[in-house]
């Protein structure tokens, strides 16, 4: 019985890679948040992506063969490239037109184990209907989830994405 359960529990930590040398301070849930919040009177988007620094760090690393290390208080300019390029290709915002909203980098900060990433985006939007694409993460972790929390003149709606499940229309 002792063997059947060191062996269940070895399965399962090898499935969820704990052994790995970068998953060293691995945490047990695989989540991204991202908040949008529209300003009429600006015209403008505010985004905020919150995603684990050592994920982050992990998937940047991979498709960059880079050695970011995004939890040093001080990043090097370098930094911003490879992590621009993977929040342009994994988040898209488009409008009840089909444009894309251009997310603009505005600034970062590490706290609580993770990577706040602040963008706006300048854009007219006269009707609240929308097309999120949001697959960040999604390439690294079987059960990473991504929480999205969009307000838009005063309302506010939930998005959840998952794999197979990366786009989604939301009308306000």
């Amino acid at each position: 019985m002792k063997t059947k359960l060191i062996t269940i529990i070895l399965l399962i930590s090898l499935n969820l890679n704990i052994f790995k040398p970068e998953n060293r301070n691995f945490h047990p849930i695989h989540l991204s948040f991202t908040t949008i919040e529209y300003f009429d009177k600006q015209k403008e988007y505010k985004i905020l992506f919150k995603i684990f620094a050592d994920d982050f760090e992990l998937i940047l690393n991979k498709i960059y063969n880079k050695n970011l290390k995004l939890s040093e208080k001080k990043w090097e300019k370098s930094y911003l490239k490879p992590i621009n390029s993977y929040i342009k290709n994994n988040f898209k915002l488009t409008d009840n037109k089909d444009k894309e909203i251009v997310l603009k980098f505005e600034n970062q900060e590490f706290k609580e184990q993770a990577i706040y990433l602040y963008y706006k985006a300048k854009h007219k939007t006269d009707v609240g209907k929308f097309r999120v694409f949001n697959k960040i993460m999604l390439d690294l972790y079987p059960d990473q989830k991504n929480l999205l929390i969009f307000v838009f003149e005063g309302e506010t709606k939930a998005l959840k994405f998952k794999h197979n499940d990366t786009t989604k229309e939301i009308d306000f």
